[in-house]
């Protein structure tokens, strides 16, 4: 339902933004504000060079620039940043009681262009983050 999600926030990035883009390696559940989030959608509205989020997922990285340089046989899953691609990333393990080791991620920096995403995290219980508006007749009557 949704009131079991956050609002869906917009991100921007370039290669001249501070970081040109990068984040750090997190993991959404740590926060003890956000301790409730399941899972996590990011979605892709533009296409640029280099963005592509990481999940280190075993390959030892240290940092986000070590996850984004990394070459040799141990790097992390990188999925490029596409318009219209989106990844669905549980961040707890199927039991939910527990962070999803697997489920740390980050952003390498952008190379050119803008990069936009759009991101929406979801939670087991009401989230007291979720977007304002008039509950839909159908769909909030069909869910809840």
């Amino acid at each position: 339902p949704e009131f079991h999600a956050e609002a869906l926030q917009l991100a921007r990035a370039n290669a001249d933004s501070g970081a040109a883009g990068a984040e750090v390696l997190r993991h959404d559940g740590k926060d003890p504000a956000r301790a409730a989030r399941t899972a996590t959608m990011v979605i892709f509205l533009s296409d640029v060079e280099g963005g592509e989020m990481v999940l280190p997922r075993g390959s030892k990285c240290t940092s986000i620039e070590d996850c984004c340089a990394r070459t040799d046989g141990r790097k992390p899953l990188r999925i490029p940043a596409r318009k219209g691609h989106a990844v669905l990333l549980y961040l707890r393990t199927v039991q939910g009681t527990k962070r999803d080791g697997a489920a740390v991620y980050g952003s390498c920096p952008v190379r050119q262009g803008t990069k936009w995403t759009a991101q929406r995290w979801f939670t087991v219980g009401r989230s007291g983050f979720a977007a304002k508006h008039a509950p839909d007749e159908v769909y909030d009557k069909v869910l809840s």
